[in-house]
Formats: C-alpha cells, sequence, structure tokens
C-alpha cells in the first residue's frame, strides 16, 4: 500500500521560500511567478512592519524613527513586486503590458494616501467629490486583484514552464 507524502509542498501558502525567489529575481520581469510568490512580496514586509511597529511601542517608547527612515524602509521592501506582478501575468498566460494599468493605480493610491497625508484636499479632488469616479476607482482595483489572482491555464506557455511543481497523487 502506497504511503501519504504528508509534507509540506512547495506552492502552498506557507512556502516562505518563494519570498526568497522573488528577491533573486527582483529586476527580471521574464519568465512566470507564482501566485504564492507575488502573495508572499507583498504579506511578508507587512507583518514585518507590524512586528517592527510592536517592537518599537513596547520597548522603545523614547525612540523617534525619522519620517524618511521608515519610507526607506518601505519602499525597499516594494523593490521586487514590480517584475513580480509582470512574471505573475505572464503565469496566466497574460502580455506584461497590462502591468502597467496596474502601476497607474499605484500610482494614484500614493497620490490619494499623499494628499490624506498632508490633509490638502482640493475642492476638485479627483476621488472625494465624485462618486462615480470612485466607483471606477474601486473596480479597477477589483479587476487587479483578480487579474494577479487568476490560477494559469496550462503547465507550459510562451513564456516559460509552471513556476509550481507538479501535484502528488496519493
Amino acid at each position: 500500500m502506497a504511503q501519504a507524502d504528508l509534507r509540506m509542498r512547495p506552492g502552498c501558502i506557507a512556502d516562505i521560500a518563494s519570498y526568497g525567489r522573488g528577491w533573486k529575481l527582483f529586476w527580471d520581469p521574464r519568465g512566470r511567478s507564482s501566485r504564492t510568490e507575488l502573495a508572499m512580496l507583498c504579506v511578508v514586509p507587512i507583518v514585518l512592519m507590524w512586528v517592527l511597529a510592536g517592537a518599537i511601542f513596547l520597548f522603545g517608547r523614547s525612540v523617534v524613527i525619522p519620517d524618511w527612515a521608515g519610507l526607506a524602509v518601505m519602499l525597499a521592501f516594494l523593490v521586487p513586486i514590480p517584475a513580480a506582478i509582470i512574471r505573475r501575468l505572464h503565469d496566466s498566460g497574460k502580455t506584461g503590458w497590462l502591468a502597467l494599468a496596474i502601476f497607474v493605480l499605484i500610482g494614484l493610491a500614493v497620490y490619494d494616501g499623499w494628499l490624506d497625508a498632508i490633509e490638502s484636499y482640493p475642492d476638485n479632488d479627483l476621488w472625494y467629490n465624485r462618486g462615480g469616479l470612485e466607483l471606477i476607482y474601486a473596480a479597477s482595483w477589483l479587476a487587479a486583484i483578480v487579474l494577479l489572482i487568476w490560477p494559469a491555464r496550462d503547465d507550459n506557455n510562451r513564456y516559460g514552464p509552471n513556476p509550481r511543481p507538479a501535484e502528488k497523487v496519493i
């Protein structure tokens, strides 16, 4: 009787090794990336920032960290994400040029966050004075997320081999 392999297989959400793969390929948009790799590149920095903020809150109440240092750390964590987004689109069989729309959305989110940070909303602000545009903006984010989590349709496509291991038959 064959025994089941109960070890964690690469490709599940607990596979932290895909985070390292994303950093190794941080300037290379060629090839394919799994959903796990992109998720880890987005989730691990958030968790690390929460842990760092908690440690500063608990142990370093007198520690003052300049705003530019926090921004520099956040931007450093974001370095591998653009290439991973392009590789993720390749994995689902789509062209990497679709990533431009996602980058425009990210730029608009940064601009909106900057307006919120300086508390300077002009009277003709694009999102807060026009409900229809805000709805289109939210729908665009939903479409981008669906596009990035869309599963691959085949094992090999024109962008390369499947980055996930083959399913094990028990």
